[in-house]
């Protein structure tokens, strides 16, 4: 019965630890390099904004020009919040990702533990039972020998 459950199990192909590790570390080393890119460019945007912003109240003295340019520089404003709440949702998103590799990483790793367990396990057993059944088989031919 258990070679049966043997014969039909395929083997995989599991990453090793190493390998595990070096893609986790590479996953992590590209998000936080994507994330200070993504805060460098917030922090871009924003000193060049104050730049825009004190440039237009030195140079703005008519009110229709600067009714115009108020509506530019909040609409500009808008969509660099927008660009901003994008870039903390995709740096959000690729937080849960990373957290959800790292479960990932464990749960096939505790799977591995559990399947080597099994198989240790199922080796002793069949173990057990051939020792059993050679005993069983020795003792009635050792008992005929000694009639």
């Amino acid at each position: 019965m258990n070679e049966d459950i043997y014969n039909d199990l395929e083997p995989k192909v599991l990453p090793t630890s190493s390998e595990i590790g070096r893609d986790f570390e590479e996953t992590r080393q590209k998000l936080i390099e994507e994330m200070q890119e993504g805060d460098e460019r917030l922090r871009q945007l924003l000193i060049d904004e104050e730049a825009v912003l004190r440039k237009d109240d030195e140079e703005s003295k008519d009110d229709d020009y600067e009714e115009e340019r108020r509506k530019e520089r909040e609409r500009n404003r808008m969509e660099r919040k927008e660009r901003a709440r994008a870039d903390e949702r995709r740096r959000l998103t690729e937080e849960v990702t990373l957290q959800k590799h790292e479960r990932t990483q464990k749960y096939k790793h505790q799977l591995r533990n559990d399947q080597q367990k099994l198989d240790d396990y199922a080796f002793a057993d069949s173990l057990g039972n051939l020792s059993i059944s050679l005993i069983s088989s020795i003792i009635p031919v050792v008992i005929l020998m000694f009639r």
